[in-house]
Parts: structure tokens; C-alpha cells; sequence
């Protein structure tokens, strides 16, 4: 387990720093405590209210984070970030155990390069999460991309999703074998809207993992 050291001053002054690191201390410390002696199987979205990878974010924090994840191999932590290019830069420095679920946010064809970024990290799942999709995504570079996640936006300001940017995610994905989830149509009444795609729901997984395991854990999001 990793040696916890905390103090101030290794973390930025800015909000989106603050708000990152004390997510991220927050989160981990759970299951620092907790996590090994968890009975049931357990899956985490790790920082889901900030970025874990944040300019002022120290590398040791981030790296203990990571050290965290591993000790608790009972559980996968899902790691989302849209800070790619700092994710490829530290990789190298981190511990990426087979429970560790990399993944970075595209939302439309403007961040298409983060793509490029996720496929050098060494992590054993590495994911997209299309959501919410705002824009066209046709000839993604899904090379060594495991699992994809599509989702409209929701509330009163929602952009509108179109059928045919979720259909040629889907057809990607058939074509290189990636898992494809469809979240949400997302709308001011997500409720409403569904999430149903041509009559049926997609909720796979990465192939070649203990899905009977995966369906019977827990889901926690972590601050």
C-alpha cells in the first residue's frame, strides 16, 4: 500500500487543481482503508467530478493513487481523463495492474488526438467515453481501443445527439471488435428519451473478462 504523505503544498492554487487533488484524496482513501477488506466485488469511477491527470496534480499523488488501485485487485477502477497528452507524458511512472480501466473523453472530432494518447499508455483496458457526443465521429482510430461508450447530453441546455453519429460509432466498433455501451439518448427528459438503440439495449463489456464477476459487482462513483 502506498505511503501517504500529504501536505499543501503539493497541490496548484488554482480551483480546478484544489478540486481535482481533493477528489482524487478523497476517493483514494476510501478504498486505501476500505477496499482490501470489501466483500463484494466492486466498480469505481475514479474522480467523476474532476481530472485526476490536472496540470497541478503532482506526479507522486497521482502515482500513489495508482499504487492504491493495484493493492485492491478485487475491484476495477474505471480512470477517465481528458487531460491526455499528461497521461502519455507520466505513464511510464505509473503501475497499471489488469484492474486498472484507462480511458479518455471525446466528445466530438475536435479531441480525436487524445485517441492517439490513450493507445500508448500500457494499460490493460483502455476506453472511450463519447459522452456527451456533440458531434460527428466517423473514422476513429480504434487500434487497441477495448470498449466505447456512447451518450447523449442531458438537461435543460442539451445538445442534440444524431442517430446517425451513434450508428457509425456502433459500426466501428463491430469492425475492430471494440465492446460498444450505449448509455443514454439524453435530452431534457433522459427519462423519457431511453437508452435503446434499434430495439435493444448495448451493455458489453471488454472481451475476455470474467463477465459473470463484472455483473454481480457494485458500481460507486467516486466524488
Amino acid at each position: 500500500m502506498a505511503d501517504w504523505d500529504i501536505n499543501a503544498s503539493m497541490v496548484g492554487s488554482s480551483p480546478d487543481s484544489k478540486i481535482a487533488f481533493a477528489s482524487a484524496l478523497v476517493s483514494t482513501f476510501i478504498f486505501a482503508y476500505y477496499g482490501p477488506t470489501l466483500s463484494f466485488w466492486l466498480s469505481s469511477y475514479v474522480n467523476s467530478m474532476s481530472d485526476l491527470f490536472h496540470k497541478d496534480v503532482p506526479l507522486d499523488f497521482i502515482a500513489k493513487v495508482f499504487e492504491t488501485m493495484a493493492c485492491c485487485p478485487q475491484h476495477t477502477f474505471q480512470v477517465l481523463t481528458k487531460r491526455s497528452q499528461r497521461l502519455r507524458e507520466i505513464a511510464q511512472h505509473l503501475v497499471w495492474a489488469p484492474n486498472i480501466w484507462m480511458g479518455v473523453s471525446v466528445e466530438d472530432a475536435r479531441v480525436v488526438n487524445r485517441i492517439t494518447d490513450l493507445q500508448a499508455v500500457p494499460a490493460h483496458v483502455r476506453f472511450l467515453s463519447c459522452e456527451p457526443l456533440i458531434g460527428p465521429l466517423d473514422n476513429l482510430p480504434l487500434i487497441g481501443i477495448h470498449w466505447v461508450i456512447v451518450g447523449g447530453e442531458s438537461g435543460p441546455s442539451s445538445r442534440l445527439m444524431r442517430r446517425e453519429w451513434v450508428d457509425s460509432i456502433l459500426h466501428q466498433c463491430r469492425s475492430v471488435g471494440a465492446a460498444f455501451f450505449f448509455k443514454q439518448w439524453g435530452g431534457v427528459r433522459k427519462d423519457l428519451a431511453g437508452r435503446e438503440l434499434d430495439g435493444r439495449t448495448y451493455d458489453e463489456l471488454p472481451q475476455g473478462l470474467d463477465l459473470i464477476k463484472l455483473a454481480g459487482r457494485k458500481s460507486l462513483a467516486l466524488v
